[in-house]
């Protein structure tokens, strides 16, 4: 499996290519131990479905929580600008911004916010925090501990997809931001949406239920009465299930069921009932 650099995958000027992209980011282990490693074309099937309840003729303001590295959410936007929806587009995610240092041969990439560095490059070659290749790895963590100094200097950089972040350069009604899904509320100032999306996230394998019924409740305060929640989980076998639910007052209405539904049913109808 190749191992691609941080400019490679991140600084190239030329049009992306959707396995540089997705290979580098399954080799980042973020600072919580988990990937960025949504794939393109993933969730088209939930693109279609979900078209059959949104309102064409008004303005939404759609949240896209845990949006990893956000081409699934430039697939989502691209589809409904074809569909002519006029919208406000917020895809987020709880680790979307880094910082890009050079140093004489070598070529760093550390989160911002916690300074964990998520790859080094030397003379152009790769080493990931999570490379597969116990040498590679070993040299990591030799240069995770030497590099330290260097964690917060450098510019800015968004860890997301290219194809993402030239969607926000180029569409003003599409924006990248940080969000923590627990505190959502308060980091978005009670901002309001039509629409949030939480897709490969609100899972067991990741949280107790008692940290998915928070999270719910927090999505249920962002939304305006009327909202939709779109819930999803990609299986193995790469089918999608989930289910749409619709906020009425203080409940969530279970409105329909992708493929095989929503395992956290029961969840997200008591987060609304007792909200």
């Amino acid at each position: 499996m190749p191992l691609f650099t941080i400019k490679q995958a991140l600084l190239e000027q030329s049009e992306p290519v959707p396995s540089i992209d997705r290979e580098f980011f399954q080799h980042l282990r973020l600072s919580n131990g988990s990937f960025k490693t949504t794939c393109d074309n993933r969730l088209n099937d939930v693109n279609s479905y979900v078209d059959e309840f949104l309102d064409f003729d008004c303005e939404l303001k759609i949240l896209d929580v845990a949006a990893s590295s956000a081409i699934s959410s430039v697939e989502w936007f691209a589809h409904l600008q074809k569909k002519s929806l006029k919208m406000d587009y917020t895809a987020s995610d709880l680790t979307m911004v880094g910082r890009y240092y050079q140093t004489g041969f070598t070529d760093l990439l550390f989160e911002k916010q916690t300074g964990h560095l998520l790859q080094a490059d030397i003379l152009g070659q790769a080493f990931p925090s999570s490379s597969g290749v116990r040498w590679k790895n070993q040299i990591y963590r030799l240069l995770k501990a030497s590099t330290s100094p260097y964690r917060n200097k450098g510019k800015e950089i968004k860890l997301v997809n290219r194809l993402a972040a030239r969607c926000e350069q180029e569409n003003s009604n599409f924006s990248l931001c940080e969000l923590d899904m627990f505190q959502a509320s308060k980091q978005l100032n009670s901002k309001s949406f039509n629409v949030i999306r939480a897709a490969n996230i609100l899972n067991r394998s990741y949280f107790t239920e008692a940290q998915i019924f928070q999270a719910i409740k927090q999505l249920f305060s962002l939304l305006d009465d009327g909202g939709f929640l779109i819930v999803v989980k990609s299986e193995d076998d790469g089918m999608n299930n989930g289910a749409v639910y619709c906020k009425k007052e203080k409940t969530f209405e279970h409105l329909g069921t992708i493929n095989g539904g929503s395992d956290i049913n029961e969840l997200v109808r008591s987060a609304g009932r007792k909200n």
